[in-house]
């Protein structure tokens, strides 16, 4: 079966259940690598229910996208696409808050 990786850009507030360092109620920015069936909708409900699980809330998408595997390169962007194909998602937190 072909795959390809949905990536959303959005936001969300740091839970009690997050592993990150940040304090609880924070707002950060986010990107997020989804793996999904080839020429698949995109699915913000499903990459919501796995970003919550991470231990998040308030979550909001402002872009999505799907990522072209001839265009990623190399470096971090390879890294977090293979890293979603082989694990299903990837989610990359940005250290400032908005």
């Amino acid at each position: 079966m072909s795959f390809e990786i949905h990536i959303y850009l959005g936001s969300a507030c740091i839970t009690e259940k997050s592993k990150h360092k940040y304090p609880v109620g924070e707002k950060h920015a986010f990107l997020f690598y989804l793996k999904q069936d080839k020429n698949s909708e995109y699915a913000p409900i499903q990459a919501e229910e796995v970003i919550a699980e991470l231990g998040f809330s308030n979550i909001e998408f402002s872009r999505v996208g799907k990522v072209s595997p001839d265009r990623i390169g190399h470096g971090d962007k390879k890294d977090y696409y293979d890293n979603a194909i082989e694990h299903g998602s990837t989610f990359i937190l940005y250290e400032d808050p908005m």
